[in-house]
């Protein structure tokens, strides 16, 4: 091997040192979105749709799809397993009219907007009714006129984008009104047909106004902050945001419909990144509905024309070459070095990075909870002299077996 060779093996050999000792990453990079799987295809039965219109997640991870046309919710586990379900049509409790946008709160319990009835109702995270408020057309307060996006803050309060009357309405969890804001019109606090409605930590509110194509920030009592977008296909312009979810570290995800793609942003607008296209191939879309964003910081999508729900991971990018500092590199493969984000340490829960040989070439990154024998395991194999510590001996001894000169 040549000298060149073994600098560079000797190289590699510390960046994992680093990251198997915890070295904590700091740097935070934005880049795309992974397909990870899929489910669903057009019907009735069991794990299919027609029309999923809205997609929540739960504490546990649980994936909720309110469908449009079949008038039911479906619960699913985060890789697509079928749970359970509930509802049909009709203006009964737990009957629907057109099952629009779904929301969670941090009981578990389940928040539909049953737009032709029109009203919101609250369920048990196993479908069992707890209660409903609206049910009538109008323009007082606490009913509705088509009432679409639904979400929660850290208080539990309820709030409602309604697009016929071109307001949001805010509700504590039990239904009981609290005030409103909006009307129909183009300027700072005005809406034309709101859809979606997300909430972030502070308790600040992001409405999709959808034909006039851009996301209006409040705060949680109205209060108009700021907004962005317009109309168009570039970076941040949008054709119809319809959904839109805030991830636990304030990012923003708007399904922007009639572009067919998902754009991100930080909590101020600013643009990070985007994926998806027109079509039905894996990481395509066709008139997405709604969007939303897992503590793991897996992204669900409501694929509306294509009745399925796709789930989505951050893509890892290749660092070879990096010149970034404060960035932990994992070896998926040989040569080849991944950057994983902070936000997705923070997703974990973690304090630093372990590493888990899980083949000769292949390491994978886990959390502390699931990974701390495996790791311990890994670790004892590299410490040579036992002190529970990698030091110079074991880096020695590591550099003989990477350039063969023992097993």
């Amino acid at each position: 091997m040549s000298l060149k060779s073994l600098k560079k093996c000797f190289g590699s050999l510390i960046l994992i040192l680093l990251a198997c000792s915890g070295f904590a990453a700091t740097a935070q990079a934005e880049g795309g979105y992974d397909y990870v799987t899929q489910w669903g295809g057009q019907g009735t039965g069991n794990g299919q749709f027609n029309g999923p219109h809205g997609v929540g997640v739960d504490n546990n991870g649980n994936v909720y799809v309110a469908e449009y046309n079949n008038h039911r919710v479906q619960k699913f586990d985060s890789n697509g397993g079928y749970i359970l379900q509930w509802g049909n049509y009709g203006t009964g409790n737990g009957q629907f009219s057109g099952t629009r946008f779904i929301a969670t709160d941090a009981s578990g319990n389940i928040y539909v907007t049953d737009e032709n009835n029109p009203r919101v109702q609250k369920f048990s995270n196993i479908g069992v009714y707890i209660a409903q408020w609206g049910g009538s057309w109008g323009t007082d307060n606490g009913q509705f006129a088509t009432p679409a996006g639904v979400a929660l803050d850290n208080s539990g309060n309820v709030y409602v984008a309604e697009q016929n009357n071109h307001r949001m309405q805010k509700f504590d969890s039990n239904g009981g009104y609290l005030t409103q804001w909006g009307r129909y019109g183009t300027e700072n606090g005005q809406f034309s047909f709101p859809a979606g409605v997300a909430s972030d930590s502070s308790g600040n509110i992001y409405v999709a106004d959808s034909h006039n194509n851009r996301i209006q920030k409040f705060s949680s009592n109205g209060a108009y902050l700021t907004q962005w977008g317009g109309s168009g296909t570039g970076n941040g312009q949008f054709n119809f945001p319809n959904g839109i979810s805030v991830d636990k570290s304030d990012k923003v995800y708007v399904a922007d419909m009639n572009n067919h793609r998902v754009q991100k942003f930080d909590s101020t607008g600013s643009y990070l990144t985007q994926w998806g296209s027109q079509g039905s191939g894996n990481g395509q879309f066709n008139q997405l509905r709604a969007v939303a964003v897992d503590s793991n910081g897996n992204v669900f999508v409501a694929d509306y024309g294509n009745n399925r729900i796709q789930k989505f991971a951050t893509a890892c990018v290749d660092t070879n070459g990096s010149t970034q500092q404060g960035i932990d590199l994992v070896k998926a493969n040989p040569g080849n070095y991944q950057l994983f984000t902070q936000a997705q340490i923070d997703a974990s829960k973690q304090d630093g990075i372990n590493l888990v040989k899980t083949n000769p070439a292949d390491y994978q990154l886990l959390t502390h909870a699931q990974s701390d024998q495996a790791v311990k395991a890994e670790q004892l194999k590299w410490d040579a002299n036992g002190d529970g510590k990698i030091g110079l001996e074991d880096i020695i001894r590591m550099l003989q077996v990477l350039v063969g000169l023992r097993p």
